[in-house]
């Protein structure tokens, strides 16, 4: 017995098989982005008022940039044009204390010179009394540089 199986026919069933298998893939896969849809749609639905509310506050958060902006430039220039003056009144300071401590040094030097002078023995009562008023005159320039004289200035209230 002998059977023919015409190759056509063959060919025709495995096309049909293979039409099938990629039918149902199709189905699935269609299947499966209708529900990726979906969920898209889902979220775009959630998103929608936050997005939209986001937007129409960005005009006004760019004006308030631009005015931080404006008020940083203003600022650096303020400072630009201070901080040297700022600089040069800490170097006025510091020159002038530089001469107190000197002066004050000075002084503590005279007043030991004079208490040296006073106890060493002189043996004129001149010469004692020249070295307390060299003691007393040295401690009042201490006391000067130590305890300036304070002007008053009144204040305007703003």
């Amino acid at each position: 017995m002998v059977v023919t199986i015409d190759l056509l026919s063959v060919l025709t069933g495995l096309l049909i098989i293979a039409g099938v298998v990629l039918a149902v893939f199709l189905v699935i896969a269609i299947a499966r982005l209708v529900k990726v849809l979906g969920r898209v749609n889902t979220l775009l639905g959630q998103i929608d008022a936050p997005v939209t509310q986001t937007i129409r506050q960005l005009p006004d958060l760019i004006s308030k940039v631009d005015r931080i902006s404006a008020h940083v430039e203003t600022i650096t220039d303020s400072a630009k044009t201070s901080v040297p003056s700022v600089l040069d009144d800490v170097q006025t300071v510091t020159g002038t204390v530089r001469e107190s401590v000197t002066s004050v040094g000075a002084a503590v030097h005279d007043v030991s010179d004079g208490v040296h002078g006073f106890f060493a023995g002189s043996s004129g009562t001149a010469a004692h009394i020249g070295s307390m008023m060299s003691i007393a005159s040295t401690i009042i320039e201490i006391m000067a540089h130590l305890f300036p004289k304070k002007t008053t200035k009144r204040r305007t209230r703003r």
